[in-house]
Order: structure tokens, then C-alpha cells, then sequence
């Protein structure tokens, strides 16, 4: 089994009893031979539920601002070849 992830939370039970979180922005969850594997660009673990909600919303954040000057950059670019095709058309017209 494989499946993708999103930005979010984990838990994680393990046979002690004991519960650990882990936070990330998206990622890879397979298994191999029964031994379950993430991968993933980066990650954060705790065993403390408010220290892994307070990262993942400021790494929300981030993500969320890289986005915002990513498709600003865009719409420059945009509008940079749609001025250069405007100005080339201009030239060939008699």
C-alpha cells in the first residue's frame, strides 16, 4: 500500500502505550516487509500535542507566503510576454 499526504498532523500509538506526533508538509506513507515509512521533505516530532499544532500552523504560514509570492511572480511573467507579443505584433503590422 502507498498513498500520498497532505499538510498535516499525525499520531502515532506505539505498542508501549506511548503517543508521539509528527507534523509535515505532504509526503509519501508506504510499507515495506510490515514496517510502516514517510517520505517526506521534512518533518517534525514531539510528544506534545500543542508544540506540534503551534509548527505546523507557523509552517502553514510560510507555505502559505511562498504560494502568495509565487503567484505573484507569475503574474509579473504574465504580463511581461503579454506586453513583448503586444509590442512584437505592433512591429510586423505595416
Amino acid at each position: 500500500m502507498m498513498t500520498c499526504l497532505n499538510f498535516g498532523l499525525a499520531r502515532i500509538r506505539y505498542a508501549n502505550g506511548e503517543v508521539e506526533y509528527i507534523a509535515l508538509p505532504g509526503g509519501l506513507i508506504y510499507f515495506v516487509n510490515n514496517e510502516l515509512r514517510i517520505a517526506t521533505r521534512q518533518y517534525f516530532r514531539s510528544g506534545d500535542y500543542d508544540e506540534m499544532s503551534n509548527v505546523l500552523d507557523s509552517q502553514l504560514a510560510i507555505e502559505e507566503e511562498n504560494l502568495r509570492g509565487i503567484r505573484e511572480n507569475l503574474r509579473r511573467l504574465d504580463e511581461s510576454i503579454l506586453k513583448r507579443i503586444l509590442s512584437l505584433r505592433t512591429l510586423s503590422e505595416p
